[in-house]
């Protein structure tokens, strides 16, 4: 998996898929995401950067909006809650 540590990037399409980000600074990127491998972004900071979701990631998002609008929407809301209560906390404080 390639590792950058406490590198800088501005203007670029960074893919975010196998990928490890530490400590990295970025200024008007634009992360990419499919879905089919972990990756890591730690640290650093971002400024005017954007995600997109592709393939496999854009299909999960899809799926899980329209499951939303169905009497499944409380399973989905469960299956959310767990890995991102922390985050929305973290978030709102």
């Amino acid at each position: 998996m390639p590792r950058y540590i406490e590198r800088k990037f501005q203007n670029q399409v960074l893919p975010i898929d196998g990928q490890e980000y530490e400590r990295c600074h970025f200024k008007d990127c634009v992360f990419t995401y499919h879905g089919a491998q972990h990756f890591l972004i730690d640290g650093g900071d971002m400024d005017g950067c954007r995600l997109e979701v592709h393939g496999e990631a854009a299909n999960t998002i899809a799926a899980l909006a329209a499951l939303c609008k169905t009497p499944l929407v409380d399973s989905v809301k469960g299956l959310l809650a767990g890995p991102l209560a922390d985050v929305f906390k973290e978030l709102s404080d």
